[in-house]
Formats: C-alpha cells, sequence, structure tokens
C-alpha cells in the first residue's frame, strides 16, 4: 500500500480515488498524511543528494560501485504517468506537529536577507509547474532569477542539473543562496505532495 500510493503521488503527482481509499482503509489518515509527506521529503533529499554528486562511502562494495557507474538520467516521459482513475477533491488531513514543522522550514528561507523575492518566486512557480503539470512561460528579468529558473526546470524535469546549470545557478546566488533555493524547493515539494493527497491541485 506504501508503495502503490507512493508510485501514484510521485509519478502521477496525485492520488487516485480507488487508492486513496484503500489506503486510508489500510493505514489510517495520520499514517497516510505522513507517506505523503515523507515521501516528498525523499524526492527532495535526492534530488539534493544528486546536486551534491554525493559520493558512495569509501567502504563502499564494488557491486554498490558498479550499480551507482550505471546509473543513467531518465527521460522525461519516463518520470509521469497518467493517473489511472479519477482523482476527485477530499478534505485535507490536519496534522498540527507536520504544520508547524513545514512552517518553520519555510520561514528560515522566506527573508530578502536568504534569497531575493525574484527568486523564491521562480522556486515557487518551478515546484507548482512540476506538480499541476503546466507549461513554464516564464521570462525572469535579473540574472539570479534566471539561473533559479534554469537551475530549477532542470532539476524538477530531469532530477540532476548539469554541471553548467550548477556553476551558472552557484555564481549567480552563492553557496548559501543556491542551497537556501534547494530547501525552497523542498519546502514547496511537500506541500504540494500533502495538497495532491487531498486530490487537489497545488497552491503556494
Amino acid at each position: 500500500m506504501v508503495w502503490r500510493v507512493t508510485a501514484e503521488l510521485l509519478y502521477t503527482r496525485g492520488v487516485t480515488d480507488a487508492t486513496y481509499a484503500e489506503a486510508r482503509a489500510v493505514l489510517g489518515e495520520q499514517r497516510l498524511f505522513s507517506l505523503a509527506t515523507i515521501a516528498a521529503y525523499y524526492e527532495y533529499v535526492s534530488m539534493l543528494l544528486n546536486v551534491d554528486r554525493y559520493p558512495l562511502p569509501v567502504d563502499a562494495s564494488p557491486a554498490a560501485a558498479a550499480a551507482t557507474r550505471a546509473l543513467a538520467i531518465l527521460p522525461a516521459d519516463e518520470l509521469y504517468r497518467a493517473p489511472a482513475g479519477s482523482v476527485t477533491p477530499r478534505p485535507m488531513i490536519p496534522n498540527d506537529d507536520a504544520a508547524r514543522a513545514i512552517a518553520a522550514l519555510g520561514a528560515s528561507v522566506e527573508r530578502d536577507a536568504e534569497l531575493p523575492r525574484d527568486v523564491r518566486d521562480v522556486a515557487r512557480s518551478a515546484v507548482l509547474l512540476e506538480w499541476n503539470r503546466l507549461v513554464d512561460r516564464a521570462v525572469p528579468r535579473t540574472a539570479g532569477a534566471r539561473a533559479a529558473h534554469r537551475f530549477t526546470g532542470e532539476l524538477l524535469k530531469t532530477r540532476f542539473v548539469s554541471d553548467a546549470t550548477f556553476a551558472t545557478a552557484l555564481d549567480a546566488l552563492g553557496e548559501r543562496g543556491l542551497v537556501n533555493l534547494i530547501v525552497l524547493m523542498g519546502h514547496s515539494n511537500i506541500r504540494c505532495a500533502q495538497q495532491a493527497l487531498a486530490g487537489s491541485a497545488c497552491v503556494l
């Protein structure tokens, strides 16, 4: 059940009515809510590790090292699937503890000192486009927003960024700014997943 909900959420950006009803019966509301939150968090952490080109431990087995070298970036059409059933709006599952933790994460990067407003807008817009399956028509004006636009778009479409895209974003935003950009993307990703669980389009 956990696999089914997670796969639907991350591949279709929604959870069908049938899957939701069965998962709610099997897992209960709070576990189902936690599952959606954790799935979106792990997706965000995985993208962060991909951006960092995070290495294997030095004591990794030869088989693990070979498997890592064999990894390939999936084409966009393999990262998405059409929902296999109806998805209709349902009440959000309340969870005050999660709401407070997610609000605190968002507040940590919502100041102009952490990221300029136009860069924050680019990050939220990119995540909204991803979850709502919309076409990007943005034309950022500043160099920082343009770098963020390229970085966020590439990361969300492929779950990786090229060395050139990374270098451009690092140059425009600095190391702290780039980390904060990714944190804001993760915060937005979690909020969108929770709304998708409720059968709703994401609103940030």
